[in-house]
């Protein structure tokens, strides 16, 4: 199961690091994923974060007071939870109450970066697995491993962001959303295209059937022509048959043997 662990800032930063070794060593069903770990030089930062994001089963915010409404973990959380049900988006709260976030965060269910906190999470990553632990495993694994974050997370709030270093910027974020609109975009216009291809098709259809209707018709009508035009030659046929027949009857009644023969004259 692929963990999407979105950051913000050094020390969310330094937290989701920490949360990306820790998960990975104490639920071994799971596959951390945090942009600072995983983009390697040299790849398209965009394409990657977009591959990852579409990916992901479960999503880690690690939020802080000061980037809660941070553009970027806006975007990242929006993803995930158009991504994801909502039940499956973590906002994990560093330095502030789950009551204290102000940001659109405050819709998903958020959890302490304490020790009970991350018990919980732990519990909800075991229950999607194909054969969850018992509650008990997952406490005794948890009470060797809790000091190792514990340890990452004190150090971590007191980190600063180090000089030069560079950041995520509002310009990364608008890149890829415009990458993303425009992707949109192609996939409408080839949608639009193929709707119109289909509409002309069924217009050459329509002209198609209405020949093939009137061809059909016309064919009908010289059959039923035809058909009158036997029967009345056949009609004809049978009265001049008629009238030869009669004609015949008449010269035989009144022919040749019915006129008297000249005699010839006798001598004197």
């Amino acid at each position: 199961m692929k963990i999407f662990i979105s950051w913000s800032g050094e020390q969310s930063r330094q937290i989701a690091r920490a949360l990306h070794r820790w998960l990975g060593a104490v639920a071994q069903h799971v596959e951390p994923w945090v942009s600072d770990e995983e983009i390697q030089s040299g790849t398209r930062w965009n394409d990657t974060l977009a591959r990852s994001l579409e990916d992901t089963d479960f999503g880690i915010v690690c939020v802080t007071r000061a980037n809660q409404s941070a553009p970027w973990l806006m975007f990242e959380a929006g993803a995930l939870a158009k991504r994801l049900e909502h039940a499956r988006v973590v906002p994990l709260c560093l330095d502030l109450e789950p009551s204290d976030i102000t940001s659109p965060l405050q819709v998903f269910q958020a959890r302490r970066l304490d020790q009970d906190g991350i018990r919980r999470l732990v519990y909800e990553l075991s229950d999607l697995a194909e054969n969850p632990r018992s509650r008990e495993s997952i406490d005794e694994i948890l009470s060797g491993m809790w000091p190792i974050l514990e340890t990452a997370i004190a150090q971590a709030m007191t980190a600063t962001t180090p000089l030069g270093e560079p950041q995520r910027t509002s310009e990364d974020m608008l890149s890829e959303l415009v990458t993303r609109v425009r992707k949109i975009e192609r996939d409408s216009e080839e949608r639009d295209s193929t709707l119109s291809e289909m509409a002309s098709l069924r217009q050459h259809l329509d002209v198609v059937q209405q020949a093939h209707s009137e061809a059909i018709a016309m064919a009908e009508t010289e059959h039923i022509a035809r058909r009158q035009a036997e029967r009345k030659l056949a009609e004809l046929t049978a009265r001049f048959e008629e009238a030869r027949r009669a004609v015949d009857r008449i010269r035989h009644d009144h022919g040749a043997d019915k006129v008297p023969m000249r005699r010839e004259p006798g001598p004197k």
